[in-house]
């Protein structure tokens, strides 16, 4: 059974950051927690692992977690923040009809406001592996709240993610962050896979496929 760490009880787990690209223990502990709970939720919805789960997300949006101090200096939501609410997004989405509608009353609106703010998020372009994770969590929570438009919306950025990069498969924007260039190339990457799985789910078309002209 997955068991939550202490020091991840719902709490502010972001504060403001001093230094770019730190990231406090609160908020990694969550990070590697929730990935785990979504492949819980993902292999088996009904299973007692998948229970914890939901009684966390239940839990979290009663306590109205994450919902201070989430906001960089760059009036964006934090990344590691938005990889946290991409992974609960995703497991709601997996636990489907176990989430009572009771529960669904008090989830659905928390997760309402963290997206909206994460959609009210800009990262200066299209063309960021940030935005492409804003895309793919919009898209998620969408399609599970029944709008079907928005998975033709994901893949005509998709294309356009396509038509942004140069011949090698380079993403221009990710490229001139110097040393660090190859991390953010991979989260772009990683981003525009999930992407191209979630389209695939759900139309059957394997956009990966999908080329640029030339």
């Amino acid at each position: 059974m997955i068991k939550l760490p202490k020091s991840q009880n719902p709490s502010p787990l972001c504060r403001r950051l001093n230094k770019y690209g730190n990231v406090p223990i609160d908020v990694a502990n969550a990070t590697a927690w929730w990935s785990i709970a979504t492949s819980q939720a993902v292999y088996d919805p009904k299973s007692k692992a998948s229970k914890k789960v939901k009684d966390t997300i239940l839990k979290w949006a009663e306590e109205d977690a994450l919902s201070r101090n989430i906001i960089t200096s760059y009036k964006t939501v934090d990344f590691q923040i938005a990889v946290i609410l991409s992974h609960i997004v995703e497991s709601v989405a997996a636990l489907g009809p176990e989430i009572s509608e009771n529960e669904r009353k008090i989830i659905g609106p928390w997760l309402d406001d963290l997206i909206s703010k994460l959609a009210a998020s800009d990262w200066g372009g299209r063309q960021d592996n940030k935005q492409y994770l804003s895309d793919y969590i919009q898209s998620v929570w969408g399609y599970t709240n029944g709008d079907d438009d928005i998975i033709l919306d994901l893949a005509e950025n998709y294309k356009l993610a396509i038509h942004d990069m140069r011949n090698d498969g380079s993403i221009v924007y990710e490229s001139i962050r110097g040393g660090t260039s190859l991390t953010y190339q991979v989260h772009a990457l990683a981003r525009l896979t999930k992407q191209a799985a979630l389209i695939q789910a759900i139309t059957g078309v394997d956009i990966a496929q999908y080329s640029a002209e030339g």
